[in-house]
């Protein structure tokens, strides 16, 4: 049996959510029909480093006023691997978690308190992979940290926040997103407000925007926009490798630039 948390929001309406994690896959569902949040975080182990870190996911909701609904904070925090390794000269017992004064690890030979162990490194014991589930209701907004959870969005949010090291994000229609990602792409269906979108290494691409400020940039990596007739105001896209691609901005103020790369309007 896998195990399994399960979060849900005691009242009812739009919930901010504030997720930190920083491994596995996260998917969001928007549903018109749902009255108030619930996360779900899962894996397949019944018990090791994954199993654990499921277990003691820390949340907390915070009421934010009868305009403003309310927040829900959800920590799940990294898998620690186990090692272990028989020791001689103590007897064979078995040390877990060999670190700290008196114990060196340099990957072939650990020092214990006279015990010595000599094969080539200390086993790690693996967990499987962490999948978090959620639900919202509609005008719900998103905020992910961490450092390599891949994102994926059915459904309108009202806002999304996402600051990750290695993750992708693939998201559907959206009032407002700042995302910033170090190696991954963003891709998102539709922008109705405003964005900042930010990449060093990964294309970024908004395939229907009707907004009123734009801007986005990758260091390593192209940027595609495509505007709808409603589109107004400034739109700023920059890359240093990688092409640009506008279609349909004729309503925009475009300030496109890219040291290599080339820059095509359609």
């Amino acid at each position: 049996m896998p195990t399994q948390k399960t979060i849900s929001t005691p009242a009812t309406g739009p919930v901010r959510v504030h997720l930190t994690s920083h491994i596995g896959t996260v998917n969001v569902t928007v549903d018109p029909n749902t009255v108030s949040a619930t996360v779900s975080v899962y894996t397949q182990d019944t018990d090791g480093p994954s199993a654990r870190a499921v277990a003691n996911t820390a949340h907390r909701t915070v009421a934010l006023g009868v305009r403003h609904g309310q927040a829900l904070h959800v920590g799940v925090p990294t898998p620690k691997p186990i090692f272990s390794r028989t020791v001689s000269g103590l007897n064979s017992t078995s040390v877990h978690n060999v670190i700290g004064p008196g114990a060196t690890i340099n990957g072939s030979i650990i020092m214990h308190s006279g015990g010595v162990v000599t094969d080539d490194r200390p086993a790690a014991e693996d967990g499987s992979p962490i999948e978090i589930e959620i639900t919202l209701p509609a005008e719900s907004s998103l905020s992910l940290t961490g450092d390599s959870p891949d994102l994926t969005v059915e459904g309108a949010l009202a806002a999304l926040n996402v600051q990750a090291v290695n993750s992708s994000i693939l998201c559907g229609p959206v009032r407002s997103a700042v995302a910033t990602i170090v190696n991954g792409r963003i891709d998102i269906d539709e922008v109705t407000a405003s964005a900042t979108l930010r990449t060093v290494n990964g294309p970024i691409e908004v395939a229907r925007y009707s907004g009123h400020g734009l801007s986005a940039s990758s260091f390593n990596g192209s940027i595609r926009l495509t505007a709808s007739d409603e589109a107004t105001g400034r739109a700023d896209l920059t890359t240093v490798n990688g092409s640009i691609t506008t279609r349909n901005v004729e309503t925009l103020q475009i300030a496109a630039a890219t040291v290599h790369g080339s820059i095509f309007r359609r």
